[in-house]
């Protein structure tokens, strides 16, 4: 939408406009974090996708509870990056309780 090359140009053009914490999903390969001048990219668990339906709202809440519990950035997206990866091995939008990961929070 923006014509950012890469996933980097994107943290980079976000921390212009003066986002302090930035997280970039990349799909199977997790997540790019920028913040206070650098970049990381956390790698997600390879798994056989079922179904990709709310993977990406399940990485938002985890990351989003694990924030709100004051975890760092860094735990936050292991945790996002296992419930998105639980979510994709289940049909639908909603995977059952029994499925949840342990998030390490």
């Amino acid at each position: 939408m923006f014509g950012d090359a890469t996933p980097e140009a994107t943290a980079a053009r976000l921390a212009g406009y003066g986002v302090r914490e930035i997280a970039i999903k990349l799909g199977r390969a997790g997540v790019l974090l920028a913040g206070d001048g650098t970049c990381e990219a956390i790698a997600t668990e390879p798994v056989e996708a079922i179904d990709t339906t709310a993977a990406g709202d399940s990485f938002n809440g985890a990351y989003l509870a694990a924030r709100l519990l004051g975890r760092e950035p860094r735990l936050a997206a292991h945790a996002g990056n296992r419930l998105a990866g639980a979510k994709v091995r289940h049909p639908g939008a909603i995977m059952p309780v029994a499925a949840m990961p342990d998030l390490g929070l």
